[in-house]
């Protein structure tokens, strides 16, 4: 039996139990609608912050493998949606397809649009239809459901306690509490007001919920880029009424454009479909491939990429200083010996060097060309062995991550998302340093302002955090430094909360006092250990040395 007509309608049809009555071609299309309006809300409500689960104090909390086990339910899941996609799409398609016969003795283009699903049978609109109710029933509110669940899992948080009050202060208390009452009002206490307290290794973490997120939503669209290609020009027209009612209701003030348009021909239709098919198997190709099974494997692969940036931050400063890294060691230790107060060249003295006939077509074609001298380069050079030092930090610290015995072992040591957080703030820092190094001060300072869309995810993310600080004092180390001493100290400072963040010392004596620990895995903990430690020690007193040199010369 081939899958041409009707046949592959029959076959896809009797995967259901009771023959379903027949559907009418307006009546795909009322269904392909009603899916499109299911699709959009459901990318709205994952795209919303989900505030996360807030225990009341002295609560019993779960344990780290209980989100261990969750998030692995969560991954087995997913797959499973991503491959009933996959097959839903493929059902989909074949049994819309039409006969050879039918697109034969189709029309040509006259210009006007024609139905993508026009003139099929009524056994393959039926067997199309039970596709489009798979996807509405089945396959799209779970996921949407799963994502959600992920967000509002990714973090545990426990209120404060409330302090016991003596009798004199439980009846000024009562006496208030009538005052206020009698206008109106209500009293609050201290520990309602006070932001609950997020508990260190419990959760799924935000990185992961993230990618489930990302995963589910390129999934999610590359379905509504499915259905889209099978409407006519009646319902393309409604669902984008529709999508800008709805950007209207949400305060968007240029509404989505209407980009998808009926074909002109049954052979355009029949491509189409193939395409929009095409990418729902890529979309959920990617996802089961790259979806992580926690938390920690998010933050290990972000790890290893920002590595390599900072690499290449290094090697810009090495090449811009003229230095290869033997050199770098030998400028590091002529440094101390450099007098304070000569008549060096500031970044102020080069800015006009970027004052060159600019090229439209590229507009930093003048800053490639931007070459230092030779007081500057030397000054360059002095910070070279400074950035070596962090960035073998950085790395040295993620092969201790990567080489933790097993997630459930330093799952309730670590706090991976902070980890990260502090890994980008670090590598933000260096950037600025080198910047100001190879281009002036004068670029301190010039941060980006967040765009509409990193404003809301900022805000999302403080939703998802509870509206908790992490690290302590951690707000502070976040002003912009305006001196390349300031930018010295921000970035040792960072390094050093990094070192902090990561608990090495209570890493090292959790794989110690494991079972399972081996003796060569010990030891190589000892010695990254050690290795970090020195890099502390040197950072400290380098990065002091630098930033007293830097405040001398002005």
């Amino acid at each position: 039996m081939t899958l041409e007509g009707k046949p592959t309608a029959n076959r896809a049809a009797s995967t259901t139990h009771a023959a379903p009555s027949e559907v009418t071609e307006q009546e795909l299309q009322s269904k392909l609608f009603r899916l499109a309006i299911l699709l959009a809300t459901a990318l709205s409500t994952i795209d919303e912050a989900t505030p996360p689960a807030a225990l009341p104090s002295g609560s019993k909390l779960p344990s780290s493998e209980s989100f261990v086990r969750l998030s692995e339910q969560l991954h087995n899941d997913l797959v499973q949606l991503f491959n009933l996609a996959q097959k839903t799409a493929t059902n989909l398609t074949l049994a819309l397809k039409p006969s050879r016969n039918a697109l034969a003795a189709a029309p040509a283009s006259s210009g006007a649009s024609i139905s993508p699903i026009g003139g099929l049978d009524a056994a393959s609109l039926t067997a199309a239809s039970a596709q489009l109710d798979t996807f509405s029933s089945e396959v799209l509110p779970k996921l949407a459901f799963l994502a959600r669940k992920a967000a509002g899992e990714a973090h545990i948080f426990v209120r404060a306690a409330p302090r016991e009050l003596s009798q004199g202060e439980k009846d000024e208390r009562t006496r208030l509490e009538k005052e206020v009452t009698a206008m109106g009002g209500r009293i609050v206490d201290p520990f309602e007001a006070t932001p609950p307290a997020k508990v260190p290794g419990l959760g799924l973490g935000l990185n992961l919920t993230k990618a489930i997120r990302h995963h589910v939503r390129d999934v999610m669209e590359s379905v509504a880029g499915l259905c889209t290609s099978l409407m006519d020009a009646n319902t393309l027209k409604v669902v984008h009424q529709a999508a800008a009612a709805r950007a209207r209701a949400d305060g968007v003030r240029n509404g989505p454009n209407a980009t998808q348009s009926p074909p002109l021909s049954a052979m355009e239709g029949r491509k189409k479909a193939l395409e929009a098919t095409a990418k729902v198997w890529a979309a959920c190709d990617q996802a089961t491939k790259e979806l992580p099974t926690s938390n920690r494997e998010v933050v290990l692969k972000k790890w290893k990429e920002r590595e390599e940036v900072m690499e290449d931050g290094w090697n810009e400063l090495r090449e811009g200083a003229g230095v290869d890294d033997a050199q770098a060691e030998r400028d590091r230790e002529s440094a101390a010996m450099r007098q304070p107060g000569r008549d060096h060249t500031t970044s102020s003295s080069r800015t006009n060097a970027v004052d060159l006939p600019l090229d439209e077509s590229d507009p930093f074609a003048a800053l490639q060309n931007l070459k230092l001298d030779d007081d500057e380069a030397a000054k360059a050079a002095r910070f070279v062995p400074l950035i070596k030092l962090g960035r073998f930090l950085h790395g040295t610290l993620g092969r201790l991550l990567k080489s933790a015995l097993s997630r459930q072992q330093d799952q309730s040591v670590l706090d991976y998302d902070e980890l990260h957080l502090l890994g980008e703030r670090m590598l933000e820092a260096q950037d600025d340093l080198v910047a100001a190094l190879l281009y002036g001060e004068q670029e301190l300072g010039n941060g980006l302002d967040l765009e509409e869309g990193d404003e809301q995810e900022a805000e999302e993310e403080a939703i998802e955090d509870g509206g908790a600080s992490g690290t302590e004092g951690e707000n502070s180390d976040e002003e912009q430094a305006t001196t390349l001493s300031g930018a010295v100290n921000i970035y040792v400072k960072i390094a050093l909360q990094l070192v902090h963040e990561s608990g090495v010392d209570a890493l090292l004596e959790h794989a110690e006092s494991a079972a399972l620990a081996p003796k060569a895995s010990s030891a190589s903990h000892q010695t990254a250990v050690k290795n970090v430690r020195i890099c502390v020690e040197e950072m400290s007193k380098l990065g002091k040395s630098l930033a007293e040199q830097s405040e001398a010369d002005g």
